[in-house]
């Protein structure tokens, strides 16, 4: 079984709250799974890719990536192969792309806070806002 998170799930995410805490509970499920099922032959992968070169950030409104995340953006290809070999491998999680793991690992080193600005800055701010609240 291969379960798709993201490097979003390494960390909270503003402007993309909910998309990374979603990612959080794949990778989470996805390693509890694997324990449970060590030894069994039910084997579970999570891959965490970082940006995927598909028509997803435009159609989710998503911001102007600065150039770190472009530089970092993989193809659907280069995904999808990390995603096979990991599992055939039976590893637990796979983050795909250098860059992507050195920042999957770097922000366990950082003040949380400080992760999550940096977050702001790489992936931008959204293009598409919600209408502003009015009192009722």
């Amino acid at each position: 079984m291969v379960n798709i998170a993201s490097t979003g799930a390494y960390q909270a995410v503003p402007n993309m709250a909910l998309y990374a805490a979603s990612k959080a509970f794949v990778r989470n499920f996805s390693e509890g799974l694997h324990d449970e099922h060590r030894g069994t032959p039910l084997s579970v992968t999570c891959i965490c890719p970082g940006g995927t070169d598909t028509a997803f950030h435009a159609a989710s409104g998503g911001g102007d990536y600065s150039w770190i995340a472009n530089a970092s953006t993989k193809s659907p290809e280069f995904v999808a192969r990390a995603a096979i070999r990991a599992m055939q491998l039976g590893k637990r999680t796979v983050v795909p792309g250098l860059f992507n793991k050195l920042s999957c690992f770097g922000v366990r080193l950082l003040p949380r806070r400080f992760a999550s600005q940096v977050a702001t800055v790489v992936l931008g701010k959204p293009r598409l806002a919600l209408p502003a609240r009015t009192a009722t």
